[in-house]
């Protein structure tokens, strides 16, 4: 499972995205500016269902 968000202010120059995705045991979170190195951190979970009920996956 997969969830990918954008967030685009043209205003204030911002240009973010979210994503969180869950394989197995582990949830993978990455998110930055687009177009630029993104920042990623992995969870490992004891279940898949943990992963889903901790609510890091809608």
């Amino acid at each position: 499972m997969e969830i990918y968000l954008v967030f685009v202010d043209a205003i204030r120059n911002s240009n973010k995205f979210w994503s969180a995705k869950v394989e197995d045991t582990q949830l993978t979170v990455e998110w930055g500016r687009v177009g630029y190195n993104s920042q990623t951190k992995v969870h490992s979970l004891v279940s898949n269902q943990k992963a889903n009920f901790k609510g890091f996956v809608a």
